[in-house]
């Protein structure tokens, strides 16, 4: 039966209706395998970095209190070498983080506090990392985080108080740690009693190589990385191995705190360097990546 020539007029409409349509459907499918799988990583990355910091946590306390340390103490820390040979901790999840995220009984605890992170907007390292810092400050004896608290309101509302706090006392911190170098570098400058007067670029080395100055190893670092970057006299080498030398305690103090960091010290962190810090607290606390992990 031949089709009338409106009907023909039509389906010619309603066929790329329909095509659109099959775009949409499959474009949506697409995004939501890409979100499925950018929380499945989320969920791994925390489960890791919060094992991470459980034995940060641990040997800090180990090598604090080596000698005062009683075994129920060590017990509900969750002792590390006892938890491996059981397989779980008391609080029932897997030691093989990997594995407790594919298991069926913790999977959705993970994966939710995955999705209440990535929902926020929120770093998942420092996330979690934060929530410890906490915890020691509240508790230095026995700082428990659990990860049912992850996956509260209560633990992404005391995160972005703790942020926003951090920020404001690092933006005094860096500037008061640039007034103290520069005023340091000038008193070395106008020493009279010096057999042979100190440039700015020898002044700056003593003052960064000072351990009694007050300056952390992040300000040191980034100082030295900047030096090397402007200068192209004989000095550069000595700034360059200066920053190579507070490199890793640079790169611990940076990612304990790396958002707050982000934001109060945005221009000065080195291009890469928050990367670099990660591959480094990674390789200092036993974090797998995923390529490692194949």
């Amino acid at each position: 039966m031949d089709v009338l020539p409106s009907e023909r007029a039509k389906f010619r409409k309603i066929t790329p209706n329909l095509e659109d349509r099959k775009q949409q459907v499959a474009a949506g499918e697409v995004k939501e395998l890409q979100f499925k799988s950018k929380l499945d990583r989320t969920a791994v990355r925390i489960a890791n970095v919060y094992e991470a910091e459980r034995r940060r946590i641990y040997n800090l306390l180990c090598a604090s209190h080596q000698q005062q340390m009683p075994n129920k103490f060590v017990k509900d820390l969750g002792e590390i070498r006892d938890e491996k040979k059981r397989g779980k901790h008391d609080d029932g999840w897997v030691e093989n983080v990997e594995d407790g995220v594919r298991d069926s009984g913790i999977a959705t605890l993970w994966t939710n506090v995955a999705k209440r992170v990535l929902d926020a907007g929120l770093d998942p390292d420092d996330f979690v990392r934060r929530q410890f810092a906490a915890a020691f400050a509240a508790d230095p004896l026995k700082p428990v985080v659990r990860p049912q608290h992850l996956q509260s309101t209560r633990a992404v509302e005391n995160y972005r108080i703790m942020l926003q706090s951090n920020i404001v006392e690092l933006e005094q911190a860096i500037k008061l740690q640039a007034q103290t170098c520069l005023s340091q570098v000038q008193f070395l400058c106008r020493q009279p009693g010096l057999k042979d007067k100190l440039d700015v670029e020898k002044a700056i080395k003593w003052v960064l190589l000072d351990n009694n100055a007050p300056l952390s190893a992040l300000f040191r670092f980034i100082f030295a990385t900047d030096m090397s970057k402007q200068i192209k006299t004989e000095d550069k080498e000595g700034f360059v191995q200066i920053a190579g030398a507070f490199r890793r305690d640079a790169a611990m103090q940076y990612i304990m705190d790396s958002e707050a960091y982000e934001t109060a010290w945005k221009g000065r962190i080195p291009r890469g360097f928050k990367e670099e810090a990660r591959n480094i607290y990674n390789r200092t606390h036993g974090v797998l990546t995923s390529e490692e992990r194949k």
